[in-house]
């Protein structure tokens, strides 16, 4: 899940914006599996940024 375009495109466009709005649906007041992935993966690399 972390591999190809999402290292490669997606991450670095993110870390480029000024700001990110998250358009999900609402299932049971949370979000999707695959965007808490997402999120996880950039809290392991902006806390990455900051220890290396």
């Amino acid at each position: 899940f972390y591999g190809g375009i999402m290292i490669k495109e997606i991450l670095p466009a993110i870390e480029e914006a000024d700001c990110i709005i998250w358009l999900c649906p609402n299932y049971n007041d949370a979000i999707s599996a695959k965007l808490m992935a997402v999120i996880n993966r950039m809290t392991g690399e902006s806390t990455s940024h900051l220890v290396g």
